[in-house]
């Protein structure tokens, strides 16, 4: 277990993700997000980035991490020909409760599958 980490970033950790969870800011983590992504999808993952919770509606946020993303993708060659692609979906909502909204329409899509908790620790 790593110190001073929450719960949330601890599951991230412990599921493999471990250098995501140790990011120090947004743009780090995207950019790592990306790394990790099959080339051929990352031009789509850039285009449909969301951004929620309570401090993803501080005024200006977006259009820093925005520009933000870009100089730091310019700097890797192998994303510099998707740096200007980046886009933050807007939300029909506040992005206070786009996480609920989200799991609420994904838990009344017909034919997904449940998954117990036992079977999730399992992996």
């Amino acid at each position: 277990d790593i110190p001073n980490k929450s719960e949330h970033e601890q599951l991230l950790i412990d599921e493999g993700c471990a250098d995501i969870g140790a990011c120090d800011s947004l743009v780090e983590a995207i950019v790592q997000c990306l790394e990790n992504c099959p080339t051929d999808v990352r031009a789509a993952v850039i285009q449909n980035v969301l951004v929620v919770g309570g401090c993803a509606s501080i005024r200006g946020l977006l259009p820093r991490l925005a520009l933000e993303c870009r100089a730091a993708l310019s700097k890797i060659p192998a994303m510099a020909t998707i740096a200007d692609r980046i886009r933050f979906t807007p939300l029909d909502h506040t992005p206070v409760t786009a996480v609920w909204v989200g799991a609420s329409i994904l838990a009344h899509i017909d034919g997904g599958a449940d998954i117990s908790l036992s079977d999730y620790m399992e992996g």
